[in-house]
């Protein structure tokens, strides 16, 4: 029905944001967001433990192998980085395609540099957030 080269960045960002924004609520997560655009996270979920850092990424289809989540950010003028540990305590991938989330803690992306693969055992593991 539509191609993800038809979609612009932003466009992305607003589609994937808004899937886990759904997502997270059906959860019964209380979930706050920043008034400012541009904010390494995208939001913030209370949990039982305190707040979780969340970052929403658009799942990437590869040309070879599986798809996957980018670990990086854009900071100023195309410089990319990746995010430190203090910018997030779950990345969450969503494939719009799939319709499908994958939850990723900071543990789980610890050893990859620049992204991570697609993992069926994150799918949809919205547990993770309340550990």
């Amino acid at each position: 029905m539509i191609e993800s080269d038809d979609l612009s960045r932003k466009q992305k960002a607003k589609i994937d944001e808004a899937a886990i924004l759904f997502r997270l609520c059906i959860h019964g997560f209380s979930v706050f967001c920043s008034p400012f655009d541009g904010d390494t996270e995208d939001w913030v979920v209370k949990t039982g433990s305190g707040f979780k850092k969340i970052q929403v990424k658009w799942v990437r289809e590869q040309r070879h192998g599986m798809p996957s989540v980018s670990l990086v950010k854009t900071a100023g003028h195309n410089k990319q980085t990746r995010y430190s540990d203090e910018d997030f305590d779950f990345i969450i991938g969503y494939d719009f395609f799939s319709d499908i989330a994958y939850v990723y803690s900071k543990a789980d992306v610890s050893s990859n540099r620049r992204m991570i693969s697609v993992n069926k055992d994150c799918a949809e593991k919205w547990v993770k957030l309340r550990e």
